[in-house]
């Protein structure tokens, strides 16, 4: 037997307060959906299909509310972004609980919010993506990381100054025992040299503490040779570290004519480049206004310069370039020194005026030059950029302000 069930019949009455109540409820969910003005808002299904969209989303993917009702979301994020989504999107549909991620599109960078919409069965059938733009609050957050890695760099370099300048005096002292010593022992072998030369004639070869005197006649002066060369890059590198140590501030009141410095630079290092590969060339621009500060101080950065480029040459084609240049719409000289050497790695680039960072260390460098350099030029109120591709060359641009 048939069972049978009546139905309810609604009313009219009835009818029109469902239709109203719904009307309300889908005004109300308009308004939610664009109530966060800030964020874009979006109601995505399990076939990650588009069923509600606020204007603020429509603007930022650059197409009509109504067009996008019923598009695929991962249509409109195509390739990696678009797997990195579903698979943070997924997880919520999987496991019924919100998610966050962060993601970038354009440069924009984005912090997603997503919840889960659960039906009467207690499953998940869609959910709400909350998509906020926080590109300028991580640009705030980088740049306080940045001040505070240069407060906590300046604190270092501070302590470093304070250790170099009694390192460098406790070095210095007992090299100028070697060196004066090295040269009395030099002046006794070329004075004992013709004595024991004339004995060897005479005698044959014999002894002196326990190498024999025709191998000593040749090792001796080379030995003299490389003490004196490791004494005087000792020098060098003492004089260096004074260089960086330096507290007291230098007079920077004179007008300084740039190209001048320029030259003046390159007459001192003419000798050095002239005598190996690459040629160097300078070009200095006409009418150039005079900078605020220090003619030897900012000589001593041009030298460094050309010597860096130098060092970076390895054909005979190889060229050093110097250049000035006067830019009026900013009131500022220019300095570049262009080279077609071995360049630099993108990772070096970065480090280039770090105290002691260097790529040729085995050739003697200290990783001082750069940032003395960098130092003076920052002590002028001026800046230094770097840019390089491994291969082709290194190019240095030093700005000033005019006087």
């Amino acid at each position: 037997m048939k069972k049978y069930i009546p139905k309810l019949k609604q009313t009219p009455n009835e009818d029109e307060e469902l239709r109203t109540h719904l009307r309300e409820v889908e005004a109300m969910s308009r308004t939610l959906l664009n109530a966060r003005v800030t964020d874009s808002t979006l109601v995505v299904d399990k076939a990650a299909n588009i069923r509600a969209v606020n204007v603020i989303a429509a603007d930022r993917l650059g197409k009509p509310v109504a067009e996008l009702i019923g598009q695929n979301l991962y249509d409109l994020f195509p390739g990696e972004l678009g797997k990195f989504r579903k698979a943070r999107i997924d997880e919520v549909f999987e496991n019924g609980k919100p998610n966050r991620f962060e993601d970038e599109r354009v440069g924009v960078v984005f912090d997603n919010h997503v919840y889960p919409v659960v039906d009467e069965r207690g499953e998940v059938s869609s959910v709400v993506i909350f998509a906020r733009d926080i590109t300028g609050q991580k640009k705030a957050e980088a740049d306080a990381d940045l001040r505070q890695e240069q407060l906590v760099q300046a604190d270092k370099l501070s302590s470093l100054g304070i250790l170099v300048s009694g390192v460098a005096h406790e070095i210095n002292n007992p090299n100028q025992f070697i060196m004066s010593n090295i040269s009395l022992l030099e002046k006794v072998w070329h004075g004992a040299s013709p004595i024991l030369e004339e004995y060897f004639d005479k005698n044959g070869d014999f002894s002196m503490g326990g190498i024999r005197y025709s191998t000593l006649r040749e090792r001796v002066p080379k030995l003299i040779s490389d003490i004196v060369s490791g004494s005087e890059r000792i020098k060098h590198i003492v004089h260096e570290l004074r260089d960086f140590a330096r507290h007291e501030e230098a007079d920077l009141t004179d007008d300084v004519d740039i190209n001048a410095v320029v030259k003046s630079a390159a007459a001192l290092v003419a000798g050095m480049v002239d005598d190996s590969i690459g040629d160097l060339h300078i070009h200095c621009a006409d009418d150039l206004p005079p900078v605020r500060g220090n003619f030897q101080r900012l000589e001593q950065v041009v030298v460094n310069l050309i010597i860096n480029a130098w060092q970076a040459l390895h054909k005979p084609s190889d060229r050093i370039s110097v250049s000035t240049l006067w830019a009026s719409d900013t009131h500022s000289v220019s300095i570049e020194v262009r080279d077609t050497g071995v360049g630099i790695p993108e990772e070096g680039l970065k480090r280039l005026t770090d105290p002691f960072y260097t790529t040729k260390r085995e050739s003697g460098g200290t990783g001082l030059g750069l940032s003395i350099s960098n130092s003076i030029v920052l002590e002028h109120a001026g800046a230094m950029a770097f840019d390089s591709t491994p291969g082709e060359g290194t190019v240095v641009t030093i700005t000033l302000p005019e006087g």
